[in-house]
Protein backbone atom coordinates (compact mmCIF):
# COMPACT_ATOMS: atom_id res chain seq x y z
CA UNK A 1 0.00 0.00 0.00
CA UNK A 2 2.95 2.07 1.04
CA UNK A 3 4.51 1.73 -2.70
CA UNK A 4 1.09 2.55 -3.98
CA UNK A 5 0.52 5.65 -2.21
CA UNK A 6 4.35 6.97 -3.03
CA UNK A 7 3.82 5.95 -6.52
CA UNK A 8 0.48 7.96 -6.50
CA UNK A 9 1.72 11.02 -5.25
CA UNK A 10 4.59 11.03 -7.44
CA UNK A 11 2.57 10.97 -10.16
CA UNK A 12 -0.02 14.28 -9.38
CA UNK A 13 3.12 15.74 -8.43
CA UNK A 14 4.61 15.37 -12.06
CA UNK A 15 0.75 15.94 -13.44
CA UNK A 16 1.11 19.57 -11.84
CA UNK A 17 4.16 20.36 -13.18
CA UNK A 18 3.07 19.52 -16.52
CA UNK A 19 -0.14 21.20 -16.36
CA UNK A 20 2.02 24.64 -14.91
CA UNK A 21 4.98 23.98 -17.85
CA UNK A 22 2.08 24.07 -20.27
CA UNK A 23 0.04 26.92 -18.92
CA UNK A 24 3.44 28.80 -18.51
CA UNK A 25 3.85 27.83 -22.46
CA UNK A 26 0.74 29.33 -23.04
CA UNK A 27 0.87 32.34 -21.26
CA UNK A 28 4.38 33.12 -23.09
CA UNK A 29 2.60 32.86 -26.90
CA UNK A 30 0.22 35.24 -25.64
CA UNK A 31 1.85 37.97 -23.68
CA UNK A 32 6.00 38.72 -24.81
CA UNK A 33 8.34 41.17 -23.29
CA UNK A 34 5.78 42.59 -20.23
CA UNK A 35 6.33 45.89 -18.89
CA UNK A 36 4.96 46.74 -15.51
CA UNK A 37 4.55 50.23 -14.28
CA UNK A 38 4.19 51.37 -10.75
CA UNK A 39 3.72 55.09 -9.93
CA UNK A 40 2.94 56.38 -6.34
CA UNK A 41 1.86 59.79 -5.59
CA UNK A 42 1.38 61.76 -2.92
CA UNK A 43 -0.10 65.24 -2.62
CA UNK A 44 -1.33 67.44 -0.29
CA UNK A 45 -3.28 70.90 -1.28
CA UNK A 46 -4.99 73.64 0.15
CA UNK A 47 -8.73 75.46 -1.29
CA UNK A 48 -9.50 78.68 0.32
CA UNK A 49 -12.40 80.37 -1.87
CA UNK A 50 -12.95 84.05 -0.55
CA UNK A 51 -16.50 84.89 0.85
CA UNK A 52 -18.25 81.91 -0.23
CA UNK A 53 -19.56 80.87 3.63
CA UNK A 54 -17.58 77.60 3.74
CA UNK A 55 -14.11 76.63 5.65
CA UNK A 56 -10.96 76.34 3.28
CA UNK A 57 -10.48 72.68 2.03
CA UNK A 58 -7.25 70.65 3.60
CA UNK A 59 -6.55 67.76 1.67
CA UNK A 60 -3.88 64.67 1.68
CA UNK A 61 -4.24 62.17 -1.28
CA UNK A 62 -2.14 59.52 -2.13
CA UNK A 63 -2.63 58.61 -5.66
CA UNK A 64 -1.03 54.65 -6.49
CA UNK A 65 -0.87 53.64 -10.54
CA UNK A 66 -0.16 50.38 -11.43
CA UNK A 67 -0.10 48.90 -15.08
CA UNK A 68 1.36 46.23 -17.87
CA UNK A 69 2.34 46.36 -21.37
CA UNK A 70 2.87 43.66 -23.19
CA UNK A 71 3.32 42.55 -26.81
CA UNK A 72 0.37 39.91 -27.76
CA UNK A 73 0.71 36.46 -30.16
CA UNK A 74 4.21 37.08 -30.89
CA UNK A 75 2.95 39.66 -34.13
CA UNK A 76 4.96 42.71 -34.70
CA UNK A 77 3.27 45.82 -33.55
CA UNK A 78 0.54 44.42 -31.78
CA UNK A 79 0.52 45.58 -27.78
CA UNK A 80 -1.59 45.53 -24.90
CA UNK A 81 -2.01 47.86 -22.05
CA UNK A 82 -4.04 47.68 -18.57
CA UNK A 83 -3.50 50.04 -15.77
CA UNK A 84 -5.64 50.85 -12.69
CA UNK A 85 -5.59 53.52 -10.56
CA UNK A 86 -6.19 53.90 -6.78
CA UNK A 87 -6.93 57.49 -5.18
CA UNK A 88 -7.01 57.07 -1.16
CA UNK A 89 -6.74 59.68 1.53
CA UNK A 90 -6.25 57.14 4.62
CA UNK A 91 -8.59 59.73 6.91
CA UNK A 92 -4.88 61.92 7.64
CA UNK A 93 -5.94 65.08 6.44
CA UNK A 94 -9.51 64.80 4.91
CA UNK A 95 -11.36 67.94 5.45
CA UNK A 96 -12.54 68.90 1.64
CA UNK A 97 -15.59 68.58 -0.64
CA UNK A 98 -14.41 65.52 -2.82
CA UNK A 99 -17.14 66.10 -4.75
CA UNK A 100 -18.70 62.24 -4.42
CA UNK A 101 -20.93 63.78 -1.58
CA UNK A 102 -18.51 63.92 1.32
CA UNK A 103 -16.98 67.36 3.43
CA UNK A 104 -19.40 69.63 1.30
CA UNK A 105 -19.08 72.44 4.57
CA UNK A 106 -15.55 73.10 2.71
CA UNK A 107 -13.76 74.18 -0.22
CA UNK A 108 -13.60 71.91 -2.92
CA UNK A 109 -11.00 69.63 -3.25
CA UNK A 110 -11.40 67.24 -6.54
CA UNK A 111 -9.86 64.03 -5.50
CA UNK A 112 -12.43 61.57 -4.30
CA UNK A 113 -11.23 58.36 -2.91
CA UNK A 114 -11.76 55.99 -5.83
CA UNK A 115 -9.97 52.99 -7.30
CA UNK A 116 -10.97 52.48 -11.21
CA UNK A 117 -9.08 50.65 -14.31
CA UNK A 118 -7.70 53.74 -16.35
CA UNK A 119 -6.56 51.85 -19.48
CA UNK A 120 -7.55 48.88 -21.32
CA UNK A 121 -6.49 48.53 -24.25
CA UNK A 122 -4.97 46.74 -27.12
CA UNK A 123 -2.90 48.63 -30.41
CA UNK A 124 -1.48 47.50 -33.82
CA UNK A 125 1.48 49.70 -35.44
CA UNK A 126 3.02 49.19 -38.85
CA UNK A 127 4.34 51.96 -40.96
CA UNK A 128 3.59 55.04 -38.61
CA UNK A 129 0.00 54.31 -38.29
CA UNK A 130 -1.31 52.80 -35.02
CA UNK A 131 -5.21 51.85 -34.62
CA UNK A 132 -6.22 51.73 -30.86
CA UNK A 133 -9.26 50.15 -29.15
CA UNK A 134 -10.32 50.10 -25.76
CA UNK A 135 -10.14 52.96 -23.09
CA UNK A 136 -7.01 55.15 -23.16
CA UNK A 137 -5.59 58.56 -22.42
CA UNK A 138 -5.64 61.46 -25.08
CA UNK A 139 -4.36 64.76 -24.37
CA UNK A 140 -4.78 67.19 -27.43
CA UNK A 141 -2.71 70.06 -27.74
CA UNK A 142 -2.77 72.25 -24.75
CA UNK A 143 -6.05 69.87 -23.22
CA UNK A 144 -8.02 72.57 -22.69
CA UNK A 145 -10.56 70.91 -24.77
CA UNK A 146 -9.25 67.08 -24.34
CA UNK A 147 -7.46 66.01 -22.15
CA UNK A 148 -6.77 63.87 -19.10
CA UNK A 149 -6.87 66.85 -16.45
CA UNK A 150 -3.50 65.69 -15.55
CA UNK A 151 -3.05 67.81 -12.37
CA UNK A 152 -6.13 65.62 -9.99
CA UNK A 153 -5.21 62.26 -9.01
CA UNK A 154 -7.69 60.76 -10.84
CA UNK A 155 -7.16 60.87 -15.00
CA UNK A 156 -9.60 61.40 -17.38
CA UNK A 157 -9.95 58.49 -19.73
CA UNK A 158 -11.69 57.61 -23.11
CA UNK A 159 -13.39 54.60 -24.22
CA UNK A 160 -12.55 54.62 -27.83
CA UNK A 161 -11.47 53.28 -31.13
CA UNK A 162 -9.15 55.58 -33.05
CA UNK A 163 -6.56 55.49 -35.81
CA UNK A 164 -3.47 57.75 -35.70
CA UNK A 165 -0.39 58.63 -38.14
CA UNK A 166 2.80 59.77 -37.21
CA UNK A 167 4.30 58.31 -40.90
CA UNK A 168 5.38 61.99 -42.14
CA UNK A 169 7.92 64.02 -40.18
CA UNK A 170 6.41 66.79 -37.96
CA UNK A 171 2.75 65.67 -38.81
CA UNK A 172 0.02 64.27 -37.01
CA UNK A 173 -3.64 63.19 -37.66
CA UNK A 174 -5.92 61.50 -35.48
CA UNK A 175 -9.25 60.33 -36.04
CA UNK A 176 -11.51 58.58 -33.32
CA UNK A 177 -15.09 57.34 -32.11
CA UNK A 178 -15.40 58.02 -28.02
CA UNK A 179 -18.16 56.10 -26.71
CA UNK A 180 -17.61 56.72 -23.17
CA UNK A 181 -15.80 59.17 -21.41
CA UNK A 182 -14.47 58.61 -17.35
CA UNK A 183 -14.40 61.53 -16.17
CA UNK A 184 -12.40 63.24 -12.84
CA UNK A 185 -15.30 62.53 -10.46
CA UNK A 186 -16.47 59.11 -8.32
CA UNK A 187 -19.04 57.32 -10.81
CA UNK A 188 -18.62 60.57 -13.58
CA UNK A 189 -19.05 58.39 -16.64
CA UNK A 190 -21.23 59.73 -19.95
CA UNK A 191 -21.98 58.53 -22.94
CA UNK A 192 -20.99 60.65 -25.72
CA UNK A 193 -21.17 59.10 -29.11
CA UNK A 194 -18.93 61.56 -30.61
CA UNK A 195 -16.28 61.73 -33.32
CA UNK A 196 -13.02 63.27 -33.31
CA UNK A 197 -10.82 64.81 -35.51
CA UNK A 198 -7.29 66.38 -34.99
CA UNK A 199 -4.24 67.67 -37.36
CA UNK A 200 -1.12 69.13 -36.62
CA UNK A 201 1.71 70.08 -38.54
CA UNK A 202 5.32 71.26 -36.78
CA UNK A 203 6.75 73.75 -38.98
CA UNK A 204 9.17 74.72 -36.85
CA UNK A 205 10.19 74.50 -33.24
CA UNK A 206 8.70 77.54 -32.00
CA UNK A 207 5.57 77.11 -34.83
CA UNK A 208 2.87 74.51 -34.88
CA UNK A 209 -0.20 74.54 -36.69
Amino acid sequence: MRKIGLSLTAALVLSAGMVSSVSAGALEEIISNPKVNLEIRPRYEYADVEDNGKSAGKAFTVRTAIGLNANLFGAEGLSGEVQMINVANFGWIDDYNDLAGNGTEYDVVADPPQTRVTQANVKYSVNGLTAVVGREMVVLDNARFIGNVGWRQMPQTYDLAALVYNGIENLSLLGAYVNRVHTIKKDGQFDTGSVLLHGTYKVMPELTV
